[in-house]
């Protein structure tokens, strides 16, 4: 759009000189290659572009829900669909909207609203890191394996059925 208002002034500027008789016709091209456009900052313009960009966004965002989890991480949609930066992917939100830490009640809301939000999911990752003492991490095992695994046990068609853990 500038590029068209610098080509538009351009031509008017031209006219303006030679008409006036500031300068002569052959002049102009010298003259030309010298002038420079200082484009002030429309804060209308910018805020309908920022809206129409984050509309744009969603609307992506809205196509690509379904896979998300799936085919794309949260983190992927984060920052290629919506632009997110580092700065905005705090480890507050990767707690909130990547993990799931928390006592059993709140582990097992969180998977069923995971599993509803990006429509099911084949393969449900626990992770468990080398914990010292190594009782911490048997008793988290052990805890998700009586209490939660249960809960969320036939979710979706051909779950998966949990194996039972050795008292």
């Amino acid at each position: 759009m500038r590029n068209q208002f610098t080509t538009f002034f351009d031509q008017l500027l031209r006219s303006q000189l030679v008409l006036k008789g500031i300068i002569r016709e052959e002049q102009w091209n010298d003259i030309n290659s010298e002038i420079q456009y200082k484009w002030a900052e429309d804060s209308y313009y910018r805020e309908t572009k920022n809206s129409e960009m984050l509309m744009g966004r969603l609307e992506l965002l809205r196509e690509v829900s379904e896979y998300a989890g799936r085919y794309f991480s949260m983190e992927h949609i984060k920052r290629a669909v919506l632009q997110m930066t580092d700065e905005e992917i705090t480890f507050d939100w990767l707690i909130n909207e990547t993990f799931i830490v928390g006592d059993p009640a709140f582990v097992i809301k969180r998977i069923k609203e995971l599993y509803s939000r990006v429509g099911g999911f084949g393969t449900l990752l626990l992770q468990l890191n080398d914990w010292d003492p190594p009782q911490i991490g048997l008793n988290s095992l052990k805890l998700f394996m009586s209490e939660v695994a249960p809960s969320i046990r036939g979710l979706g068609e051909g779950s998966v059925d949990y194996p039972k853990m050795k008292s």
